[in-house]
């Protein structure tokens, strides 16, 4: 073959077979590349994957373009260990490797790609998931970190470009009874390097997916191989449906998540200095959609047409987040006091408490360090509040509307203040105004209220007193500071404002009214929980009329209704006062100025043979010093005029405890 060579008549006898044995190799290179290398690469690929993951490896056919430096692998499947089905399957690899690996003498790859790659993994409970025989345990893993080091050298490498399209990973989560899919997966990652000197090189991946059937994206840049760690991704997520998730809620909690839908622009930043502690921090914002909480017997009790909230940082490591706004639109709250005075919400959370260092929610989890939260800003608009009353008579059930709230500077750090203003009602409104404390629970606030319509109120007003309120309206104002301290509710009440207009009030299925007055104001009122004291400055009534009859049994009959003794026939004896024991101290109460105008009394005797009327009118009344304390003597006067002539007038002394006048 060597001689043919000579014949060749161009070039010298030594260039001629340095040409031959060129040919020749490319040749070798290019058979043994097209046909060889493809046989090789399966046999081995399949005993090494079979043998490192334990599991029966199938591969289709493997494809090698000696001349493009290209390795296609086709049909890649790996068996689940238990079950039927797969546990991995790839439609296609192609990679290829960069000719700059022979001076880097290291592997270099120019780009690499993943087609069609699914992947299903079961989770069974305690730990124990398909593939857990391929994952080193907590202790092994320690135990490798330990003998590696912190200043092992990676290994050192190149990837110039990285895709994989039309992926599919599935989660099947059998405790939660939930299969999770994440689809239509899309991963690009254009480079990265373990190179010392390519370690400062930014790489920029970017993910998107259909997690569930929701669209998610991310994106950023990364630092996978510097000392720092230092990344920053944004995650996009378009209206995930949050029912699917409720189940993995880290809080005990009977409560059921009907509907709601979550949006998120959320940034994601961790790095680890000088290889210390990872720091891990989320800012950006996101919000919550038509989100509606359900609980056993009490049907929808929370839902709210929109929840948006704005990060300033939430750093994981430290529990600490801080938001700067959070607005929440439309939202719909119910309050239920059961017959036995507990309160639904206490009951949707089994083992929380409240307590003088804050609300505490009992976690699934174990326990972690206290969490801590500060809001610069938190609004509530167009609310309504559903009180559901079981423990009165007869039950009370009423919805508040336009319930609105602002509030700033929240925090649960220590003492720090918090501004807040709430207003509830259209008709009938309440507002309170003021500053407070998460830790310890407490506040100082302004309540004021107005237009409020007593007949509404008759199931509590009737608990007060035996008649029915017909009328009246009422409104106040007073200041409050309460606070709890070593789990001890102080409460201190002062400056109170009480008014109420056009007030009638009837004997129980009665036509008319027995009692009334055109207007009542009470000024200066204070109340001190601790001390047990009431006290008001000022009472003055207005036009009040006043009906009694004196039954045929000789009983008046509104002393027979507030005695509550209806078989009683003679006139109650004074109600000794009980024996309070030593330890025990007494509420008092006092009045220092009662002024009453403009008063109508009239008295029917029916007890007669012939009945009686009459009528006391332009009645005055004043009293001072009225107070339950024994050593507190009260003065009054009393003037009216009966029949239009005739004059009544009476002044003395008189006490509470025990009732008694002179006159």
């Amino acid at each position: 073959m060597l001689s043919l060579l000579d014949k060749i008549p161009f070039g010298t006898p030594r260039l001629r077979r340095a040409g031959f044995w060129l040919a020749t190799a490319f040749i070798a290179y290019t058979l043994i590349g097209f046909l060889v290398v493809p046989l090789m690469v399966k046999d081995i690929a399949i005993t090494q994957l079979s043998e490192n993951l334990k599991r029966p490896v199938q591969i289709e056919r493997v494809s090698f373009n000696p001349l493009e430096l290209r390795l296609e692998i086709f049909g890649i499947k790996v068996n689940k260990l238990k079950g039927d089905g797969e546990l991995l399957a790839l439609d296609s690899l192609d990679i290829s490797p960069g000719i700059s690996s022979i001076w880097e003498l290291a592997p270099v790859i120019s780009y690499l790609r993943l087609n069609n790659l699914k992947l299903d993994i079961t989770f069974f409970g305690d730990g124990e998931y398909s593939i857990s025989d391929l994952l080193e345990s907590p202790e092994e893993q320690a135990t490798a970190t330990k003998d590696k080091g912190n200043n092992e050298p990676l290994f050192p490498f190149a990837l110039y470009g990285f895709e994989m399209t039309n992926s599919t990973i599935v989660f099947d989560d059998r405790p939660h009874d939930k299969k999770h899919v994440v689809s239509d997966i899309f991963l690009r990652v254009p480079f990265m390097s373990s190179f010392v000197n390519l370690q400062n090189e930014f790489t920029q991946p970017r993910f998107s997916a259909m997690v569930n059937g929701d669209p998610v994206e991310l994106k950023g840049r990364t630092l996978p191989f510097h000392k720092t760690l230092l990344t920053e991704f944004q995650l996009g997520a378009m209206a995930i449906d949050l029912n699917q998730y409720w189940g993995y809620l880290p809080i005990e909690t009977s409560l059921k998540l009907a509907k709601g839908q979550f949006t998120s622009d959320i940034s994601l930043f961790f790095e680890r200095p000088d290889a210390q502690r990872l720091n891990l921090f989320l800012e950006g914002g996101g919000k919550l959609t038509n989100l509606e909480l359900t609980a056993p017997d009490d049907g929808p009790v929370l839902s709210f047409k929109e929840l948006s909230f704005e990060m300033e940082k939430f750093s994981v490591g430290d529990n600490d987040l801080v938001l700067k706004s959070v607005h929440m639109d439309t939202p719909f709250f119910k309050l239920i006091r059961h017959k036995n005075n507990s309160i639904n919400w206490a009951r949707y959370f089994p083992g929380s408490e409240l307590a003088e260092a804050g609300p505490k929610i009992k976690t699934a989890g174990q326990d972690k360090a206290d969490f801590l939260l500060d809001i610069r800003q938190f609004e509530v608009q167009s609310g309504s509040l559903e009180w559901i009353d079981q423990a009165v008579p007869g039950g009370f059930k009423r919805t508040f509307p336009q319930f609105s709230f602002k509030g700033t500077e929240i925090s649960t750090r220590g003492e720090r203040p918090s501004a807040f203003e709430a207003t509830i009602g259209k008709k009938g409104i309440m507002t309170i105004k003021g500053v407070g404390t998460m830790k310890p629970i407490g506040a100082k606030a302004t309540i004021t209220a107005k237009e409020f319509a007593l007949s509404e109120f008759e199931p509590y007003l009737s608990q007060l007193q035996p008649m029915i309120v017909n009328s009246g309206v009422a409104g106040l104002s007073v200041e409050v500071d309460f606070k709890i301290h070593d789990s001890h509710l102080e409460l201190d009440v002062h400056d109170g404002i009480l008014n109420i207009e056009n007030l009638q009030m009837s004997k129980p299925n009665a036509k008319k009214p027995s009692l009334g007055f055109a207007t009542l104001n009470a000024t200066g009122g204070v109340m001190n929980l601790n001390k047990k004291t009431i006290a008001v400055a000022e009472v003055k009534i207005s036009g009040p009329t006043v009906t009694v009859v004196k039954e045929k049994d000789g009983r008046i009959d509104l002393e027979r209704l507030f005695s509550n003794d209806p078989k009683v026939t003679t006139p109650l004896k004074p109600t000794p006062v009980p024996v309070q024991r030593a330890e025990e101290k007494q509420w008092e109460a006092s009045i220092a100025s009662v002024r009453v105008d403009h008063g109508t009394v009239g008295y029917r005797d029916i007890s007669l043979k012939n009945p009686a009327h009459l009528v006391f009118d332009k009645l005055k009344i004043a009293l001072d010093n009225l107070s339950t304390q024994t050593k507190s003597p009260m003065t009054y006067t009393l003037s009216a005029t009966g029949g239009g002539r005739s004059q009544l007038a009476i002044k003395g002394q008189a006490s509470l405890a025990p009732l008694a006048a002179n006159g």
